[in-house]
């Protein structure tokens, strides 16, 4: 990445351009946006597993699903997760998970990556 980085800086094309704004520019805003935000779900849930004690054995079986499925999950390469799985795994380790569409021209939104979260559903019961 660094190497590409480095390339496209010396091409005429981008030299004033922010790094904010490369990604769009080079045509890439969605590859990277996405697995940024892959990256995210894969260490929450993996943190979320860790502070709850699971081994992948037991979220597999929480989640009714392959040691495979939850690897891939947990593979912060892999961006081919539906968003059933996503419910599945959040609602094995206590999480709900929230998506939200945001325009694009909003400015405070250019400047960051809004990413979705599992968040814990216990603290909204009272628990």
């Amino acid at each position: 990445f660094m190497c590409l980085l480095l390339s496209c800086a010396l091409h005429e094309k981008n030299v004033g351009t922010s790094f904010d704004r490369w990604p769009e520019e080079e045509g890439i805003l969605q590859e990277v946006t996405a697995g940024a935000i892959k990256r995210v779900l894969a260490r929450q849930a993996a943190t979320a597993m860790a502070q709850d004690g699971l081994t992948k054995t037991e979220m597999a079986r929480r989640m009714q699903t392959s040691r495979s499925a939850l690897d891939r999950l947990l593979d912060a390469t892999n961006e081919s997760i539906t968003l059933a799985t996503l419910q599945k795994a959040a609602a094995a380790i206590g999480r709900e998970v929230r998506l939200e569409l945001v325009s694009r021209e909003y400015p405070a939104t250019r400047r960051r990556i809004r990413v979705p979260f599992l968040r814990t559903t216990m603290n909204r019961q009272g628990s």
